[in-house]
């Protein structure tokens, strides 16, 4: 059993009720905001979960940067999650290091390689 190492932090986005009326915001409004931003900021998270809510809740700045992230390549990874030795675009051959399967990247495609 391989074990992680996790850092967690949070930021709720929940159902409030103001002037008698229910909606929905990030828990403590402002400050809730700013702590989303913080953490989109930080760097230091390489996931982000948003269980039940539409990056459409974000502000538009922060859901701006939160799907820039995403769509940001940063590396190819193997089957078993481990990132290989490759270039982001191009062509190559590259080992998984935990299990030794070969990938190869063509047209920024990438395939396993028979042996």
């Amino acid at each position: 059993m391989q074990r992680f190492e996790v850092r967690a932090d949070a930021a709720y986005y929940t159902r409030v009720k103001v002037a008698k009326k229910s909606q929905r915001q990030w828990h403590g409004g402002e400050e809730g905001i700013a702590r989303m931003r913080r953490l989109l900021e930080s760097g230091a998270h390489d996931v982000f979960l948003f269980n039940g809510v539409s990056p459409d809740a974000l502000p538009a700045a922060l859901k701006q940067d939160l799907l820039a992230r995403v769509a940001r390549r940063i590396g190819w990874m193997s089957q078993h999650g481990e990132r290989l030795a490759l270039p982001l675009e191009g062509e190559g051959v590259a080992t998984c290091p935990a299990t030794g399967v070969r990938y190869q990247l063509h047209h920024d495609t990438l395939s396993l390689l028979e042996d």
